[in-house]
């Protein structure tokens, strides 16, 4: 039977191995809906530096600084756009599609998150295959972002989504 690994590395949850004088980061991971077959442990989906279900305004101080810091100039106040109710759902979703495309390879992905929470378009950057770009597209497409603020005000700002997919056999 075949399993894969998705590793996704988003704007919002980019993960670092923690040095031997740096402070341990916090990490959270999204588990398999079901085990392997052979195997009654879960395997990790992807491994994260914010809970993955918990909205934006939910997460600590701490955590809403992991997310911001991968976006360049962002003045204090301001926030970028975020999934609601967290990237859970969002990176199940594009589980659910790499298991039956079974891709490998990286991607890289922006997603134009207008003021409405809407994502009008998704720019591919690097992709191993077109019809996990289609597939990713259109998830993101449909995902509901609460707006990024600039001033205090609800504004359009991109997110960046980049993935690692490996097939395991």
């Amino acid at each position: 039977m075949r399993a894969f690994q998705l590793l996704a590395v988003a704007a919002l949850c980019s993960c670092q191995l923690a040095s031997a004088q740096a402070p341990l980061k916090e990490e959270f991971t999204i588990k398999r809906d079901a085990p392997r077959v052979g195997s009654n442990i879960k395997a990790n989906l992807v491994q994260l530096s914010v809970p993955p279900d918990k909205d934006y305004a939910d997460l600590t101080e701490s955590q809403k600084n992991s997310v911001k810091a991968n976006y360049e100039a962002m003045a204090p106040g301001d926030e970028p756009p975020y999934p609601v109710g967290g990237v859970k759902k969002l990176f199940q979703s594009i589980d659910a599609g790499q298991q039956a495309l079974l891709v490998k390879g990286e991607m890289t992905l922006v997603a134009k998150v207008g003021a409405d929470g809407k994502v009008g378009s998704v720019d591919v950057l690097v992709s191993p295959d077109e019809r996990i770009v289609k597939f990713v597209a259109s998830v993101l497409m449909l995902t509901p972002f609460k707006p990024a603020l600039c001033s205090g005000s609800p504004c359009a700002m991109a997110f960046p989504v980049r993935l690692k997919f490996n097939v395991r056999m």
